[in-house]
């Protein structure tokens, strides 16, 4: 997962947004510190404070809904999210969940820009 990628290095704020923040973006901000601990990761439901967005260098939504919510509060929050589409029918770290989220995730590469 983006392991020969030589931006690892830097040190980034990554903050997962989901609906409740229990399942999806738990599931992938635990994945996520596994397999890349020297960044800060932290997740969110859709009543996430307005000071984890100014947090985070990356946001990433599971749905589209959630990136357009990050558009109408203010563009440069939309600037910085991407959406890995995903259902909420998962639950928290089941292995279907973690094997999207291994697919998913590797293909952005949120250590662009």
């Amino acid at each position: 997962m983006l392991q020969n990628n030589h931006l690892l290095t830097r040190k980034m704020k990554i903050l997962f947004i989901c609906n409740q923040g229990e399942n999806r973006s738990r599931t992938a901000a635990e994945l996520w510190k596994k397999l890349h601990p020297l960044h800060q990761i932290r997740y969110a439901g859709n009543n996430f404070d307005i000071g984890l967005l100014d947090w985070a260098d990356k946001i990433i939504v599971f749905k589209k809904t959630q990136e357009d919510e990050l558009k109408s509060i203010d563009y440069r929050y939309w600037g910085k999210s991407y959406n890995i589409s995903i259902d909420d029918v998962y639950a928290y770290n089941s292995a279907t969940l973690i094997n999207i989220l291994q697919k998913k995730l590797k293909l952005i590469d949120i250590f662009e820009s």
